[in-house]
């Protein structure tokens, strides 16, 4: 990660992973055709931000069911989990 604003928001990259927000690269663009960690030329393209990678991780229900004390076996998307967790608990 070349800088450390906007992360969430929307991210570009260099064929090596070297992101930056979009705001920043705008402005080394202006300056230079490369990458400002690795040198590589262009092109850079839109990468998922810092959010979305982190919605899409993998994760398994960490709830035990109260009533048989016995673990919930869902595995999705940390993105899912609210919904899964919702289903789970009544109201």
């Amino acid at each position: 990660m070349t800088c450390s604003h906007q992360v969430l928001v929307k991210t570009m990259a260099c064929v090596n992973g070297h992101r930056c927000c979009e705001t920043c690269y705008r402005q080394w663009e202006a300056r230079c055709p490369t990458c400002p960690m690795c040198r590589i030329q262009r092109p850079f393209h839109e990468a998922p931000s810092v959010d979305d990678e982190i919605l899409l991780q993998p994760v398994r229900c960490p709830f035990v069911r109260q009533s048989s004390g016995a673990r919930c076996h869902w595995v999705g998307s940390y993105g899912d989990m609210a919904g899964h967790v919702h289903r789970m608990v009544p109201y």
